[in-house]
């Protein structure tokens, strides 16, 4: 089984977690009695398909709050309202709700249980990316900061493909699921990003610029590219060491497990 990439953090205290379990208990006591519940965004994609790109746009309009990607394991309601904790506080918004708050998972270990997509405040959202690009891009940019190898790439890329459309069919509710693609982000950003943010709700648009924030480069993305502020649209070339079988192989991988997601989800094209 391929490794996971992980960020690090440090280990709370005890006296730490008790407070932030209180701070949690305080925090769905009061949501329990709004009108309407916490909104969240989970942005459901692989490594190197640009989620910590789409991360950034979705984080840098005003009714959505992000702290990067957490790699936090999602089980039930409580984990949900950690991350709304967090990201109010890392944002400054103890004062005002944000209409969604997101976290990118690109890694299937994270949602222990898959009753949570189904949960009426939660949105889906699934991003994936052909593998030539993706793989190409971890073999050079995950390997150079991790070690991560060309077979481990493939390895990860095919069981993350597969656990992702797993998650979208037994999600109920086409409506409540969003997917796209890495070309469609970079070549039709404005048609894509309007899309979704009608998928969404949104009042104010999304769009191709975005904000660099405290966790830029830290959580997520560790390349130079992230910091460029906006959508770039730059060919990467393929990695030569690919196997031309396997990547046949794969592309057949991607375009069935792309079917799968938008039979289950909507789409740009459906949205």
């Amino acid at each position: 089984m391929p490794r996971t990439i992980r960020s690090t953090s440090m280990t709370s205290s005890p006296i730490r977690r008790i407070i932030g379990q209180l701070a949690i208990s305080a925090f769905l006591a009061v949501d329990s009695i709004r009108s309407r519940a916490q909104q969240y965004i989970l942005l459901l994609a692989h490594m190197r398909s640009g989620s910590s790109l789409l991360l950034h746009i979705l984080a840098s309009n005003p009714e959505i709050a992000g702290c990067g990607e957490l790699n936090s394991t999602y089980a039930t309601n409580r984990d949900l309202a950690r991350l709304a904790l967090r990201s109010r506080l890392q944002n400054r918004l103890l004062r005002r709700r944000p209409s969604y708050i997101v976290d990118q998972l690109n890694h299937s270990r994270l949602i222990q249980s898959p009753d949570l997509l189904s949960r009426p405040e939660v949105s889906c959202v699934y991003l994936l990316r052909e593998p030539a690009g993706a793989i190409s891009s971890m073999t050079d940019v995950l390997n150079h900061h991790y070690g991560f190898s060309l077979n481990e790439a493939c390895g990860y890329y095919r069981e993350r493909l597969a656990s992702l459309a797993e998650c979208a069919i037994s999600t109920p509710g086409r409506d409540r699921a969003f997917v796209l693609t890495y070309d469609e982000l970079i070549k039709r950003p404005r048609l894509t990003l309007d899309a979704l943010g009608r998928f969404l709700g949104l009042n104010a648009r999304l769009t191709e610029n975005y904000r660099l924030f405290h966790f830029t480069g830290k959580r997520g993305d560790p390349s130079r590219q992230i910091f460029a502020g906006r959508i770039v649209n730059k060919a990467r070339p393929i990695d030569p060491n690919i196997d031309p079988n396997l990547l046949l192989e794969l592309e057949a991988c991607y375009e069935n497990r792309l079917r799968q997601l938008q039979a289950s989800c909507l789409s740009v094209e459906s949205g």
